[in-house]
């Protein structure tokens, strides 16, 4: 994909739900067609997807 395709799709908004020396827990808000990134991992994830309807 190029970046002029990937600039003119909305981000992903994240909120920092916890923070402490075990976890982080990040909320993702994603509107149809918004996208994170380009991003690193400095940790080990698990992803839980959720929709509504």
């Amino acid at each position: 994909m190029s970046s002029e395709t990937t600039n003119t799709r909305p981000a992903a908004v994240a909120t920092r739900q916890i923070e402490n020396e075990r976890v982080i827990v990040t909320e993702w808000r994603f509107a149809p067609g918004a996208h994170t990134g380009w991003h690193r991992h400095e940790y080990d994830y698990v992803v839980v997807p959720m929709t509504t309807g």
